[in-house]
């Protein structure tokens, strides 16, 4: 785990999990996914792979609990009589995957971290 309960009220300014054990429990499975993306090489450039967990952990954390419905996906729309049918309260795993990757690539993406090649001569990977 990169950011506390304490980092992710203070630094990340987050709202949405609102006890430590919740946040602890997805800040976990957070950083796996940074793990995985990263190469193992999170410990640099601690401030966005921080923030970037505390984003990733309020994903899982909505994703448990209830979405609201602009966030859900549509299942079915049609136009006569208007009518818009969305999935059940979860994001699909596709869908949830998609928006964890996305984070990553946000938050973490110019760093140089998700670069999964040899590293640049004269240069050492960190």
């Amino acid at each position: 785990m990169y950011a506390d309960f304490n980092c992710y009220k203070t630094e990340y300014y987050g709202t949405t999990i609102t006890d430590e054990a919740s946040y602890k429990y997805y800040a976990e499975i957070a950083a796996e996914y940074i793990e995985q993306a990263t190469f193992g090489r999170a410990k640099c450039c601690m401030e966005k792979v921080r923030k970037c967990e505390c984003r990733i952990a309020e994903i899982l954390f909505a994703n448990h609990e209830n979405l609201k419905e602009d966030e859900r996906e549509v299942k079915s729309e049609s136009v006569g009589g208007w009518s818009r049918t969305y999935t059940e309260n979860k994001l699909s795993p596709e869908a949830l995957e998609a928006r964890i990757r996305d984070t990553i690539r946000l938050y973490i993406g110019m760093t140089g971290l998700l670069y999964c090649g040899i590293g640049v001569a004269g240069r050492r990977d960190p």
